[in-house]
């Protein structure tokens, strides 16, 4: 559930920014894209990718790929990203705040 909120509160400021990441490989495209709609979430994008490999081999390769200490680290790191996102939006966009 963390990482579906990282990749909607990715998506958000990404659409927000003018990007539509393409639908082929959405979820990779939404993390490189959110770097490019602003430049201070590049570290997250990297995070969020890493996240994502972890998740794809874990969903579609074999369980247990992810840690109780990963998934912990991305719930607390989603949850400052949701605060960030909001303030960014209403600098940059307020009339969808």
């Amino acid at each position: 559930m963390a990482y579906d909120a990282a990749r909607t509160l990715s998506l958000i400021i990404v659409r927000a920014a003018g990007y539509r990441p393409r639908a082929v490989g959405g979820h990779y495209n939404t993390f490189v894209a959110l770097e490019t709609a602003e430049s201070a979430f590049a570290a997250l994008s990297t995070y969020f990718d890493g996240c994502r490999i972890k998740r794809n081999a874990s969903e579609y390769d074999f369980a247990g790929g992810v840690s109780e200490t990963d998934a912990d680290g991305l719930l607390k790191t989603v949850q400052q990203f949701r605060i960030d996102a909001e303030g960014w939006v209403k600098t940059h966009h307020p009339n969808l705040a």
